[in-house]
């Protein structure tokens, strides 16, 4: 029973760290773009770099400032009076976090506004659901590691209950 419980700790060790790591690579090579800074462009017009969303991507903006997704051929037109016309609307606002899922083309974030603002963008390379699933898979695996890690330092101290005496 012991070299059992300490196999099935390292099998389930060697499980958890694959799924794990694969999820992660995966998770990573979906993020394109990540920003922070915004340029200045006419008094109190703010934009980010040039954002290019592949087929079906994503962007993902949080933040304390009010900004809008532009496609980028509208860019030079957007004013404080017509943004609306012309943003993008997000698939999921929810607080200081904005999501704008099911994208492809080229767009713009733009601020108005006094002072630079404080905001941090991504482009995901795929749907935001996707990184959910390999989020998931990341915890899953990780929680297979801790269990064969586990597994293995309980196989490794336990002894076996029928161990004979000798006698002289």
């Amino acid at each position: 029973m012991r070299k059992d419980l300490l196999y099935l700790g390292i099998i389930l060790l060697v499980i958890g760290v694959v799924i794990a790591g694969i999820a992660t690579v995966e998770a990573s090579g979906r993020t394109e773009t990540i920003g922070t800074s915004m340029k200045i462009g006419s008094i109190g017009v703010y934009y980010s770099d040039e954002l290019t969303v592949s087929s079906n991507g994503s962007v993902f903006v949080t933040g304390n400032t009010t900004t809008y997704l532009i496609p980028s051929q509208d860019l030079n037109t957007v004013n404080s009076t017509n943004v609306g016309s012309y943003a993008i609307h997000p698939t999921t606002p929810s607080g200081n976090s904005i999501i704008y899922d099911g994208l492809s083309g080229t767009y713009y974030l733009v601020a108005f506004g006094q002072h630079p603002p404080l905001i941090t963008y991504a482009v995901l390379g795929s749907n935001l659901s996707q990184l959910v699933v390999y989020g998931l898979l990341i915890i899953v695996g990780a929680a297979i590691a801790v269990i064969g890690v586990i597994l293995v330092i309980i196989g490794a101290i336990i002894r076996s209950k029928f161990t004979p005496v000798h006698q002289f």
